[in-house]
């Protein structure tokens, strides 16, 4: 089975390589190595599931991150619009 070589500072902006090909001996020293991800949870209302990863635990994991006011104030306003479209409002 091949590797998933997983990069990045843990926290944002995760690059996932599934062609070793691709990758010097050196970069894929440097990045968690998994055979395969771990399966996603159920979406919750009111957050999102985000993929991390730890590099000294060489672990990659998923966390769910509470959505921001701004966030849920904006899913509101998209909702409602969409209601105002499909009556026939705007």
């Amino acid at each position: 089975m091949s590797k998933i070589y997983i990069f990045g500072d843990g926290k944002e902006h995760l690059s996932l390589i599934y062609d070793a090909t691709m990758l010097t001996e050196q970069q894929k020293s440097e990045a968690v190595q998994v055979d395969r991800l771990p399966e996603k949870p159920a979406q919750r209302d009111g957050f999102d599931t985000v993929l991390r990863v730890n590099k000294e635990e060489n672990e990659v994991y998923w966390e769910e991150v509470a959505h921001t006011r701004e966030q849920i104030l904006q899913q509101e306003l998209s909702d409602a619009l969409d209601l105002l479209i499909e009556g026939g409002i705007l």
